[in-house]
């Protein structure tokens, strides 16, 4: 127990760091120590009072929201890289990532971004930003708390064909867009995974704790209000509550329909959290 609270405090200690790394790394370690959270909860190794103070813990996590202050900051920071090289001349972005680039090839770019009227690097953060925000678009609702796979994706393709290689991406100023634009549905598909683990292992918790108190798992997760949980959480991908029944072993299952937004019975993909297929499931061994 001692030991999984330290871990996630240790992962916690990122929180307040608004970058897209540092959030990644948060959540890959949360997700790792929830792990042995689970282990204990197939062994039926937690006592009450652990299981209390776990999902007291697991419950305060929000990494929907959490996901919009390192966002305005990777956006902030492609602003920043744009205005830079409008100051410093393309030179500048010549020796950004390319530890090959010559003196001489940065005069060159600087000749030549001689040239580019200032204009036009403002409307380069203009479609840095708008395209930033169309990838969002929809898919994700800070608000509500809900993540829409299929919205996301959508987004991402509209932006991926105005992005599309040729003269269309200079002449309509997206050149700083084309390079410089986060895989946003990647990352906004890491934070749904880090907030279905979480969410399915307060409600795990709890249901540990009813099987404590009663001998055997609930036939609903509406008998775990108000005793074991305060509220129950909601999927963050359809905004209902997650799938659950007892299964024949005595054991139960417990579900989100998972990255392709279908309800597949409570089938798993190939992996735990598979984006083509299946759902995401929390279950146990049979014993």
């Amino acid at each position: 127990m001692e030991d999984v609270k330290l871990a996630l405090s240790v992962a916690d200690s990122l929180k307040e760091e608004g970058f897209i790394i540092s959030y990644l790394v948060r959540v890959a370690s949360i997700q790792s120590t929830i792990q042995p959270v689970w282990e204990g909860l197939a062994e039926h190794a937690w006592s009450d009072a652990q299981l209390q103070e776990l999902q007291a813990r697991l419950q305060q996590y929000d990494f929907v929201v959490d996901m919009k202050r390192p966002l305005e900051t990777e956006r902030a920071a492609g602003v920043l890289t744009i205005e830079l090289v409008r100051e410093k001349g393309l030179g500048y972005l010549a020796g950004l990532g390319n530890e090959t680039s010559s003196p001489r090839d940065r005069s060159f770019a600087n000749f030549v971004g001689f040239f580019i009227p200032r204009g036009w690097f403002y409307l380069e953060q203009f479609n840095y930003c708008r395209l930033f925000d169309t990838m969002l678009g929809t898919g994700l609702d800070t608000t509500k708390k809900r993540i829409s796979p299929s919205q996301l994706a959508l987004r991402t393709r509209e932006v991926d064909q105005e992005l599309e290689s040729g003269s269309s991406k200079i002449i309509h100023h997206r050149i700083m867009a084309k390079m410089q634009l986060p895989a946003i549905e990647k990352f906004v598909g890491k934070a749904t995974q880090a907030q279905t683990i979480a969410n399915q292992a307060a409600v795990a918790c709890a249901l540990e704790r009813y099987r404590l108190a009663n001998g055997q798992f609930p036939d609903t997760l509406d008998a775990l209000v108000p005793r074991f949980i305060s509220q129950l959480p909601h999927d963050v991908i359809t905004g209902e509550p997650y799938k659950y029944r007892r299964s024949a072993d005595g054991q139960f299952v417990l579900y989100s329909v998972g990255w392709n937004e279908k309800d597949d019975g409570g089938i798993p993909g190939d992996k735990l959290f598979d984006e083509n297929k299946g759902d995401w499931v929390w279950q146990y061994p049979s014993q």
